[in-house]
């Protein structure tokens, strides 16, 4: 017997789930006997878990189990079956017209009795799921080997079947069409599966690496003093680009855990091959293009992106297949930001079969594009296609023109879509390229979860910590008589109505993180005085936000996709216990209560008001802002404000401070 979450039960499994509170009770007489067989229990990856647990986190774990958020999971081999199903099937009058059923507590499990009821309109019968094989055709034998092998199942009625239970309930097949089909004869050639990676906008983690190559020299004490450190930092920053100084996103760090190599068992040849691209505006090794950020367009733009990882993509494959024949390819694709928008205008370029981009790629190294291909997962981070496309007059990135783009992502198609949303986000330019029909309307097989934070709160990017001092209005100047009175004029009033709105939502409070001076963190309007213009003066206002902010919230999406991919079949292996990906421990009550959530079916999971303003004021960020523009001339910093800020800085909150969104559409 094993512990699992239930979104990595195979279907297989389903008739092995022990009973919620049978299952917490066998696991705790296992725990506390000196023979107890603790490896085989954790043999699957559990974050929080494992052989090496300490006692006093038992209890946890027995309540994770005694509420059905982890199963108990049997063998069936002899008598390592559950006392107390879960789950059963009640025949009728013969297997082919009975039904399953929840059986005592068996509702308890997040998710089981809507895949109960899905299995029963779907008519699969426990023929159909005996039919499920193992991957490779045999026994299991580690948690990197969960996920089918997808050269077996390149159709998508026989891939639904294959899915592991979390994902397969909302997509398995009509017993009968998926029990009258043949299996392909697999026996020569081979099967590509193929990771797409796309990041967002000044993504690039070839530059990361640079960046942080170079900046060793700030940490050497011969040359920087400690208190310059962090300036020195900031002036390399300059110097190279945001590309270089930004933090790696959720789309390279599941680019890392993306399966390589290959697979072989007694009918298929399987091959995995990954590729990575980095976002617009970037080059590995130059200088940040501004045409490319603020447009998504040109040679650093979005088209270009796709392109350059269409040729790679097919290089690779080229090398790895050599002669063979390719059976079928199976296509998983993730992106952030304009990144994601990318994802999905490569994805209809692979469904335009031997007219698309990505066939044509391929034909340059004389490879034949297969007859069975399929867009298995789109695993999006925050659309924001952002297109600025002056030859068609569009001019505002916000809209929802974005031609030359491709962004319809068509459900009948695709065969499961994950769109992570952004919940705080409110830039004017950051609006979302929605994955939904309409507000409430959705494809069966597509999900949008809008999960707290800001644009990159969600698909990663920030520091692991940083101060975050933001200008929240464009300053407002007092002149004439008033200055000696500027908290009476209407100028101040309009500060502290904005003041009290941004206050009211909770961004700064008891949980904030003290700064590295000392001070604490502070939302406050400053005056400035200036005796010009003569005879008055001058008093300007600011409404200015300061804290200290944790980078590791993204690390929460991170494991929401990581969990709904592999759940869709994508050959992720486990999340490491590594320090750029681990879950801070004051996150981990937070990440449960959200993917119990989403588990059950929720795309809306709540957060309540005390842990939202937990991490409102230590790990979210506030993106919108009118900071000023920073650089440097002939080696010098400078700093700028922006020609009519109020319109046209491109951080600016959106007029009513709601993100506008523009939703699926064939023309998009």
């Amino acid at each position: 017997m094993f512990i699992k979450h239930f979104f990595d039960i195979r279907p297989e499994e389903l008739r092995l789930i022990e009973s919620p509170r049978v299952a917490a009770e066998t696991v705790r007489k296992a725990l506390s006997s000196p023979h107890s067989p603790r490896a085989s229990l954790f043999f699957y990856s559990i974050p929080g878990f494992g052989s090496g647990t300490k006692n006093s986190e038992y209890p946890r774990l027995l309540d994770k189990l005694a509420s059905g958020e982890l199963c108990l999971i049997y063998s069936g081999i002899g008598s390592d079956t559950p006392r107390s199903p879960a789950v059963v099937w009640q025949d009728r009058s013969g297997k082919s017209s009975g039904g399953w059923r929840c059986a005592l507590f068996g509702e308890s499990i997040p998710g089981l009795e809507r895949t109960v009821e899905t299995l029963n309109r779907k008519s699969v019968t426990p023929a159909d799921i005996d039919r499920i094989r193992s991957p490779g055709g045999g026994e299991r034998s580690n948690p990197d080997e969960t996920t089918p092998n997808p050269g077996q199942h390149a159709d998508p009625t026989d891939h639904k079947l294959s899915l592991p239970l979390g994902a397969a309930a909302s997509v398995l097949p009509i017993a009968a069409t998926a029990s009258d089909e043949s299996e392909p004869d697999d026996s020569e050639g081979v099967h590509v599966v193929l990771g797409l990676f796309t990041d967002g906008t000044l993504n690039n983690y070839d530059n990361i690496v640079e960046f942080r190559e170079k900046a060793k020299r700030c940490l050497d004490p011969d040359k920087v003093a400690p208190a310059d450190i962090e300036a020195c930092r900031d002036r390399l920053a300059l110097e190279l680009g945001d590309s270089y100084a930004n933090a790696p996103t959720n789309v390279i760090k599941l680019f890392d855990l993306y399966r390589e190599g290959e697979q072989r068992d007694k009918n298929a040849r399987t091959r995995f091959v990954r590729e990575y691209e980095p976002g617009a505006g970037t080059q590995s090794g130059e200088s940040d293009s501004v045409i490319g950020m603020a447009t998504g367009l040109g040679d650093t733009g979005v088209i270009a992106q796709v392109e350059r990882l269409f040729k790679k993509a097919a290089r690779t494959i080229a090398r790895d297949v050599g002669n063979s024949k390719i059976q079928s390819i199976s296509v998983d694709l993730f992106g952030f930001s304009r990144g994601a928008a990318a994802a999905r205008h490569a994805s209809n370029q692979i469904l335009k079969g031997k007219d698309g981009e990505m066939a044509k790629a391929m034909l340059d190294h004389d490879i034949k594009w297969p007859d069975r291909v399929t867009v298995r997962f789109l695993g999006l981070f925050d659309t924001v296609a952002g297109v600025v496309n002056p030859t068609r007059l569009d001019l505002s990135p916000g809209n929802d023109r974005n031609s030359p783009l491709k962004l319809y992502v068509n459900p009948h198609k695709v065969v499961q879509a994950v769109h992570l949303v952004a919940k705080d986000e409110k830039r004017a330019n950051f609006s979302l390229n929605s994955i939904k029909l309409s507000g409430n309307d959705i494809a069966d097989n597509f999900r949008e979860i809008e999960l707290p934070g800001a644009h990159s709160d969600i698909g990663g990017g920030y520091p692991e910590q940083i101060v975050e001092e933001l200008l929240l209005h464009p300053k407002l100047t007092v002149k004439g008589s008033m200055v000696r009175w500027p908290k009476q004029t209407p100028e101040w009033d309009v500060l502290k109505a904005l003041r009290s709105t941004i206050d009211s939502e909770g961004w700064v409070g008891r949980h904030s993180l003290k700064l590295d001076d000392g001070r604490s963190a502070s939302l406050r309007i400053d005056q400035e005085s200036n005796e010009h213009p003569l005879p008055d003066g001058r008093v300007d206002l600011y409404l200015r936000m300061r804290r200290l902010l944790k980078g590791e919230y993204s690390h929460v999406s991170l494991r929401v996709m990581h969990r709904l991919a592999r759940s869709a079949g994508v050959p992720l292996k486990p999340i490491p216990n590594r320090r750029d990906m681990s879950l801070p421990g004051d996150l981990e009550a937070i990440f449960d209560s959200l993917l119990k959530d989403i588990t059950n079916g929720e795309d809306e999971p709540r957060v309540g008001d005390q842990e939202l303003a937990y991490i409102r004021q230590r790990y979210l960020h506030h993106s919108d802002n009118y900071n000023l523009l920073e650089g440097l001339i002939s080696g010098t910093p400078f700093s700028s404000e922006y020609p009519f800020d109020e319109f046209l800085h491109p951080l600016r909150p959106s007029a009513s401070r709601a993100r506008l969104i523009h939703f699926n559409a064939e023309s998009s």
